[in-house]
């Protein structure tokens, strides 16, 4: 095929090559392609050592998403997806091999088929040869061949699937919207938007025309406020041939087959009663799978990243805070090399917020004091979460920690914890999976010279993504544990 991804209703060219290698000629009588129409050909004599070349027109190919992805059905782990021609109903190009509907293994499903008949010695022979490919070169890799499949003539998709709002307060931001087209023609299309109230919508444009294969960003400027909970807000593309409220992503790998993870053209906006002090400002060294950053930025918090080899020059005494991200010392070992500067920094008057790691965590140093034997886990993320010191300022300012803050947790309360913990760390909580010893390790602090350490091994890098309002109050109050509340308002006589 001359591309890899064809617009649903588009139609292109493909070119089939049957080779006789042996020693002789070989009748072609059939040739059945997906995305065709079937129709009857001429028997074609194929010589020893020789090939024939045809050439088909395929349109409608199948849609390429993995049924193993996707919205649960009911008390099903997967929705079952009805489709003829792809999901669990697409198990082989012969009807007859197996029941429709029965689920096998990715390397036996096929998105797009060819299949040939041929008179081998008087023998009718019927063969498969896989999918249509787009066949690339890579000057490393070598020979790239891709399956080819079916996709939305126009997609639509926002950097990210949720933002944060402070709650009740104004907003005024802008959200990319990525706009693509993957068909053959150009595609004019208005758009309708999807609003939570309190919430109005500028720069919208009026209509757009995309060329094909054509890539271009819209702003869409967000202002208003909101009540507290989470709202959907949207937007869908529509045309004169339909309307288009999907967009994905390609998982891309040399030993795989690439993956599209599809989405909808919308986002939660997820508004929180949460307070941020003013003079909270964050440097921010990320870990692994840490996209934490940019949902700080949400909620109005100054944040610069920070790359380790910058650390050894960088002006920390800007900031606040400095955050470690998630096994950052294990997979930025140079950062372990420039730990004491992070301490200077907490002995300095700074606060220090450090994420969960695993064995790394208890080589001498890293912490400013020693903690041992860091393979606890609480896994049930409804789990009892017990309060140690009611009165410790991380659970009470700026943001008042109580039982809602723990409420709707995803996946897991916390990992790699801690069970020896040396006596300068005050443990204001403890968590543990039902049968399992009690822990507190899931929110270490100490004072540091002049300054604050925090050490937690709560799983707020999945919560503030997730969108867990306690998530992210909790964050801001270990963001803000070396910051002075503001005095207390006079009251006027």
């Amino acid at each position: 095929a001359p591309q890899e991804l064809l617009a649903f209703g588009d139609s292109m060219p493909v070119t089939i090559t049957i080779y006789n290698r042996g020693r002789e000629p070989v009748m072609l009588s059939d040739l059945r392609l997906t995305g065709t129409l079937h129709r009857a050909m001429e028997a074609v004599t194929i010589a020893p050592d020789s090939s024939v070349r045809l050439s088909r027109s395929v349109i409608g190919l199948v849609d390429t998403r993995p049924w193993w992805i996707g919205s649960r059905g009911g008390a099903d782990m997967f929705k079952r997806k009805e489709s003829s021609a792809d999901g669990l109903a697409r198990v082989s190009v012969m009807p007859s091999d197996l029941v429709p509907g029965t689920a096998v293994a990715e390397d036996a499903r096929r998105e797009t088929d060819v299949a040939v008949t041929l008179n081998v010695a008087g023998a009718k022979v019927t063969a498969d040869a896989g999918p249509i490919n787009f066949r690339t070169s890579d000057p490393v890799l070598g020979e790239q061949n891709r399956p080819v499949g079916g996709v939305p003539a126009v997609t639509l998709e926002f950097d990210r699937s949720l933002n944060w709002v402070p709650a009740g307060k104004q907003i005024d931001r802008q959200l990319r919207l990525t706009l693509r087209s993957f068909a053959s023609s150009p595609k004019t299309f208005s758009f309708k938007l999807v609003t939570p109230a309190g919430i109005r919508v500028d720069s919208v444009p009026a209509s757009v025309t995309l060329q094909p294969n054509e890539q271009r960003e819209v702003f869409l400027r967000l202002r208003g406020s909101l009540k507290e909970g989470r709202h959907i807000f949207g937007i869908t593309a529509v045309g004169e041939t339909g309307s288009y409220l999907e967009g994905f992503t390609t998982v891309l790998y040399p030993h795989i087959r690439p993956i599209r993870l599809y989405h909808q053209s919308g986002m939660y906006l997820q508004a929180v009663e949460v307070t941020v002090p003013a003079t909270l400002s964050v440097a921010y060294v990320q870990g692994v799978g840490d996209f934490v950053a940019p949902f700080l930025r949400d909620l109005m918090i100054p944040v610069s990243i920070l790359t380790p080899e910058e650390l050894p020059l960088a002006d920390l005494s800007r900031f606040s805070t400095v955050v470690v991200g998630t096994r950052a010392y294990q997979a930025h070992r140079e950062l372990v090399a420039y730990n004491s500067r992070l301490l200077d920094f907490a002995k300095k008057g700074g606060t220090l917020v450090v994420q969960y790691g695993q064995n790394e965590m208890t080589a001498p140093g890293v912490l400013p004091y020693p903690i041992g034997r860091n393979n606890a886990r609480v896994t049930e993320e409804d789990a009892p979460v017990t309060v140690l010191e009611p009165k410790s300022r991380l659970l009470n300012w700026p943001n008042k920690i109580g039982e809602a803050d723990w409420a709707d947790w995803l996946q897991e309360r916390s990992l790699y914890m801690p069970t020896v913990i040396d006596p300068h760390f005050s443990t204001p909580l403890e968590m543990h999976d039902p049968g399992e010893p009690e822990n507190r390790g899931a929110l270490l602090v100490t004072p540091l010279g002049k300054g604050m350490y925090v050490y937690t091994t709560l799983s707020l890098f999945r919560q503030i993504p997730g969108g867990v309002p306690g998530g992210v109050r909790l964050f801001v109050n270990a963001l803000s544990a070396g910051l002075e509340p503001p005095p207390p308002k006079k009251v006027q006589p």
